[in-house]
């Protein structure tokens, strides 16, 4: 990208680039705020390997080659037929719920998901306009609802789930796995 005709990089990062401090309470971030003095603990491999490619992309940056960054915020399936990743925690959560008949009571993300066909409409929006070369966008949801995720789920199901708090749910999970139940969502919890 830096050799020949001048071409802006894209790179697509996350918002968990952002280290989370659970004694710190909610945190504000921006376009604007620096990365540089974010640390990740051992077990967030994920986000601490995209805090160096993001930190490598911005090091271009200084350096002169036009980049933008997109740190997008939760994804959720596609707003017109609902796929998923199936590796993801995202689907292997609402899976393993839907398949069981049990939900986490009052259960919320950090952040309203996005569908991910509307994140990747804004990147390429974001991406062709002119004078977008050089920036930092954040693909995120703004909404914060007041209900949790499985009382909304139960809003639109036929047949409601149980809602358990949280670590009741996981020993219901490991209680129907070891009773011979395949959900998706083991693995994680293990």
């Amino acid at each position: 990208a830096a050799q020949g005709r001048s071409r802006v990089f894209h790179h697509i990062s996350t918002l968990g680039i952002f280290a989370r401090n659970e004694s710190a309470g909610t945190r504000s971030v921006s376009e604007e705020t620096p990365i540089e003095q974010e640390r990740h603990r051992q077990s967030s491999g994920y986000a601490a390997s995209k805090w160096v490619a993001e930190s490598m992309v911005l090091k271009a940056k200084k350096q002169g080659l036009p980049c933008n960054v997109y740190r997008l915020g939760l994804l959720f399936a596609d707003s017109k037929q609902g796929r998923f990743d199936e590796q993801q925690h995202v689907y292997r959560l609402l899976q393993s719920c839907l398949s069981s008949g049990y939900g986490i009571e009052n259960f919320h993300y950090e952040s309203d998901p996005v569908p991910v066909d509307y994140a990747v409409r804004a990147i390429v929006a974001l991406a062709t306009r002119q004078e977008a070369e050089g920036n930092i966008f954040h693909i995120t949801s703004l909404a914060q609802e007041e209900a949790g995720l499985f009382e909304r789920c139960n809003q639109i199901l036929n047949a409601p789930l149980k809602l358990l708090p949280h670590y009741d749910w996981i020993c219901e999970m490991k209680r129907l796995h070891r009773a011979g139940r395949t959900l998706p969502i083991v693995p994680l919890i293990e």
